[in-house]
């Protein structure tokens, strides 16, 4: 997030300037610590979900190519799993999550939005 940014419009940004998409109205699902074991890297992620996206023709630095694919044909990152896990659109496994985050030596903390709590 950049001074002065809501989480939201840095969600916002991030998706142009990341995936060259731009989307509708976000509801908030989470917030996650992720970090690696080796103490390379700290972060927080805010994680929204989106009604409804658009492909624009700026952005995209970070994502080579996309597709359209029912969630549970896709196999992301463990993080990514347990955010959409989280969101209520997929059932990715505990044992598969937690083993590709072992894998990969990151550690993963998540703060869950409860869908009645959620104001936007």
């Amino acid at each position: 997030m950049e001074f002065g940014e809501s989480a939201q419009d840095a969600a916002r940004r991030e998706t142009v300037e990341e995936a060259g998409f731009e989307v509708g109205s976000l509801t908030p699902t989470g917030v996650y610590e992720i970090r690696a074991e080796d103490a390379s890297y700290h972060f927080v992620m805010f994680a929204f979900r989106a009604d409804a996206a658009r492909r624009v023709a700026a952005g995209g630095h970070h994502v080579d190519a996309v597709m359209e694919a029912l969630v549970d044909e896709v196999q992301p990152h463990p993080t990514v799993m347990r955010i959409l896990n989280d969101a209520g659109v997929a059932r990715y496994t505990a044992r598969d999550i937690e083993e590709g985050l072992r894998r990969d030596g990151i550690l993963m903390r998540g703060f869950p939005v409860a869908a009645a709590a959620v104001t936007v």
